[in-house]
């Protein structure tokens, strides 16, 4: 739901968003999306109830238009050595970060992006198991751990959709949503 600048938060947790650069709201696969165009993304703040590093699920469709240049491109991002951050890696792969302020983990899946075509990514994270999923159109293609040193922490970065701590993100987002919970493969394909 997208009035003016402001993007709402459909959950009712009032995590609502201001668009900054002007995306372009298009047909989407649920509903409308947004365009981005690499000069524009969403800023939805850095509200209690976002800065999840308990466990913890991101969904959201990407349809990529330019995975290769500008290198590196953060569809979705709160902070990589904090609470979570997904980048889009040139090569089409997919690095997902978290971490408490000096080290952190990382994960990465390859072949998750391609040029001008709809993938829906699913990151689903289980604290108490220290495992991150990932999964792409409802198949789980990744499973990495980590140790307690590398546990998630709360930062003072907002949630962006459509950028990050590199380069903006160049094409189109759908129907991002977080959960306060690891989901399963079940309930992704619900």
């Amino acid at each position: 739901n997208i009035s003016g600048n402001t993007v709402y938060d459909d959950s009712g947790n009032n995590n609502n968003g201001t668009a900054y650069g002007g995306p372009a709201v298009v047909n989407g696969v649920v509903g409308k999306a947004l365009q981005f165009d690499g000069n524009s993304y969403v800023d939805c703040g850095n509200n209690q109830n976002i800065k999840i590093i308990s466990s913890m699920s991101l969904t959201f469709w990407a349809k990529p238009s330019s995975i290769e240049s500008p290198a590196r491109q953060n569809p979705v991002c709160k902070a990589y050595w904090g609470e979570g951050c997904l980048t889009m890696e040139p090569d089409g792969s997919l690095s997902y970060y978290h971490g408490s302020g000096g080290p952190y983990m990382g994960a990465n899946v390859g072949n998750m992006f391609t040029n001008n075509e709809w993938v829906h990514v699913v990151v689903s994270r289980d604290n108490s198991a220290r495992i991150v999923k990932i999964y792409k159109n409802g198949k789980e293609v990744s499973s990495t751990g980590w140790s307690s040193g590398l546990d998630p922490a709360p930062s003072g970065s907002n949630f962006l959709i459509g950028a990050g701590y590199v380069n903006y993100f160049r094409g189109f987002i759908d129907d991002a949503r977080i959960f306060s919970a690891a989901l399963t493969q079940a309930q992704i394909q619900q």
